[in-house]
């Protein structure tokens, strides 16, 4: 029997060329329905059923850092269509009975015309790859179905090469933080979807708001001092506070040479907080917590600035 596995995901909205996100780690299509099942006096089981709601939300993650950040950005991107721009297409790949992926237009795809690509976080570890994880929140027209199923279509072409990114050099205050083990940007994207005249699908979006927060665990005790960030915190500037992710390279040196202008740099503005001055158990290696709350900075700046085309300091 035919089996199906994650493929990429096409953004073809309107007016924009069609990008293929390749390097899928994941995707789940939750429908979340509410149906309606109730008892009335004279019966002990309902005698009517109906589906009155749904919410469906597509997550995925991905390795591809760049086309994701290019086209997405931070706050997101609208799913919208028309004739020529499909929306947004979410791809499955058939594999045959051997477990094989099949060949020609015999693979599932999932279309999206209305809705919001919502970026959630980026995560990495020491020695990871850093992803990023994201949502299709999915709206309906009032009238048609949100998604439209096909399991008749080619693969998209995926011709952009693969690429893995990993942590980098971070300064806070305007002073170089060593010693980090791991990076989280909740990008603080804050949705919700809304509907009317008792329609299934919600059919209006709200982005409430953009509140990044992004975390640093590291084994330098040192980051909580006067000299880094003391008790009270510290401001980070959008002027001289950054953190980078360094592009891996297949070649023997392990990474794309620092002047290369091929890594990713997150230009930070907010406030910057100590939260865990340490933590040591039994043998293990004490370890120190720094919480980055995002906001704009006096000259209106957003929180997170992203260059994917940036050479290391």
């Amino acid at each position: 029997m035919a089996t199906y596995r994650a493929h990429a995901l096409k953004l073809h909205t309107t007016g924009t060329s069609a990008v293929v996100l390749r390097d899928i780690i994941s995707q789940a299509l939750q429908i979340d329905p509410e149906v309606r099942a109730e008892v009335t006096a004279e019966n002990t089981s309902p005698d009517h059923v109906a589906q009155v709601a749904r919410k469906l939300v597509h997550n995925w993650a991905t390795y591809d850092l760049v086309q994701f950040l290019d086209n997405v950005g931070v706050t997101g991107l609208c799913i919208t269509a028309d004739e020529t721009h499909p929306g947004v297409v979410g791809c499955l790949q058939k594999c045959d009975d051997c477990g094989v992926p099949a060949s020609g237009s015999v693979h599932r795809s999932l279309t999206y015309t209305l809705g919001l690509v919502v970026p959630r976080r980026l995560s990495c570890d020491n020695r990871g790859d850093a992803r990023i994880d994201f949502d299709l929140i999915i709206l309906g027209d009032g009238s048609a179905d949100p998604v439209t199923i096909a399991d008749n279509v080619a693969l998209p072409s995926i011709t952009a090469s693969p690429a893995r990114f990993t942590l980098g050099p971070v300064k806070l205050k305007n002073v170089a933080f060593m010693e980090y083990s791991s990076l989280e940007i909740d990008f603080g994207n804050n949705v919700t979807t809304r509907g009317v005249e008792s329609d299934i699908d919600d059919t209006h979006i709200e982005e409430k708001t953009h509140a990044p927060k992004i975390t640093l665990t590291g084994i330098d005790p040192a980051w909580f001092s006067a000299s880094k960030i003391p008790i009270g915190g510290a401001v980070v500037a959008n002027s001289t506070d950054y953190i980078y992710l360094r592009k891996r390279s297949t070649a023997a040196s392990g990474f794309v040479g620092d002047a290369t202008a091929e890594h990713i740099k997150f230009t930070l503005a907010g406030f910057a907080s100590v939260t865990q001055a340490l933590r040591a158990e039994m043998t293990r290696v004490s370890e120190t917590q720094i919480v980055i709350t995002g906001a704009k900075d006096a000259s209106g700046n957003m929180p997170i600035i992203v260059d994917t085309t940036a050479a290391l300091p």
